[in-house]
């Protein structure tokens, strides 16, 4: 009976973990949370100027760390980086008065294009089926199009799915950014194509994200 016992829960076990990492291979459409946490994201978005934006966004929110936002700036063809220092959320002074560090980095056209895949991927394939959130963690958003009409996030997502991968491929992208260091940003070419392959596979037949007017 034991053994009997032991091995439902094993077998629940596993079927659980295979199913958040099912669901972490794609993202979710993203939305505004202001049920619990007001008008936050939407100051965020407002103090990190995110609708000066064009291209793409890449948006950080941790639960209890500073937030931070990658966007990439046309006229200077070149990544900007945004972090606050300290948490938004959870400090009490006025959000407008919360001091960002910004970081810039020129980039090439070729990796431009990769992100601009990459993230037109993520996006695009999102599901609502692949949702998982809990109570403390990190959010990380993909946005794409001028008015933001399309984004989506994931939650803390495990290493070694495609959301986990995506936001490895970023985070290095915002670390070399952060230290200025163009060899490293453009030396991620290979991965983010890579990553960008790991969502188009989500794509319909026939579909072509290059069609689209954004």
């Amino acid at each position: 009976m034991k053994k009997i016992l032991l091995s439902t829960i094993m077998a629940l076990a596993f079927t659980l973990l295979a199913t958040n990492l099912l669901a972490q291979d794609r993202m979710t459409p993203s939305r505004i949370h202001t049920i619990v946490t007001g008008e936050y994201e939407p100051t965020l978005f407002e103090l990190f100027k995110v609708s000066d934006a064009k291209d793409f966004v890449y948006f950080v929110i941790p639960s209890f760390d500073s937030e931070y936002c990658l966007s990439y700036d046309r006229m200077t063809k070149s990544l900007k980086l945004k972090r606050a220092q300290q948490n938004i959320l959870y400090d009490d002074s006025d959000p407008k008065d919360v001091p960002l560090m910004d970081y810039s980095l020129n980039i090439s056209d070729s990796l431009f294009n990769s992100l601009v895949k990459m993230f037109k991927a993520t996006v695009l394939t999102s599901s609502f089926i692949s949702e998982i959130r809990g109570n403390d963690g990190t959010t990380y958003k993909f946005m794409i199009d001028p008015w933001w009409a399309e984004s989506a996030e994931c939650w803390s997502p495990t290493e070694n799915t495609n959301c986990g991968q995506a936001v490895s491929v970023m985070e290095k992208l915002c670390e070399a950014v952060k230290t200025g260091d163009k060899d490293a940003a453009e030396g991620l070419i290979e991965e983010i194509e890579r990553v960008a392959k790991l969502f188009e596979q989500y794509y319909p037949a026939g579909f072509d994200p290059k069609k689209l007017l954004y």
